[in-house]
């Protein structure tokens, strides 16, 4: 009986961690977006790429290496076309933006983060 109560209560405290893990990855991964999606001029991008340098440790923790470095590159590449005015700096938003819907994806409660 007492094996019975150890693993029920392990359980409900590991769905606890994985659900707060969940809330706290999508509050990062929205406030990015919204900082990328408002972004038009090279300092507003900046901002955008110092807050994903300061959270991507945490964001790390949850989803894959080749994800969070494929975010990286992408917020890099459209901080130096905006910077030098690129016209396709639209176009690397655009694909930031569906990197870090699959990132926001990736990181929501399912299976695998539970077992």
């Amino acid at each position: 009986m007492g094996a019975k109560i150890f693993a029920a209560v392990t359980l409900v405290i590991i769905l606890g961690f994985v659900i707060i893990n969940d809330l706290a990855l999508k509050n990062d991964i929205e406030e990015l977006s919204c900082l990328v999606e408002e972004s038009q001029t090279y300092y507003e991008a900046e901002a955008a790429q110092d807050f994903y340098e300061e959270k991507k440790g945490f964001i790390g923790l949850s989803v894959n290496h080749n994800d969070l470095a494929e975010v990286g590159q992408l917020l890099s590449e459209y901080v130096a076309e905006l910077r030098e005015g690129d016209e396709g700096a639209k176009i690397t938003k655009s694909r930031l933006l569906t990197a870090l819907s699959h990132l926001g994806r990736l990181s929501s409660v399912n299976w695998e983060s539970i077992i």
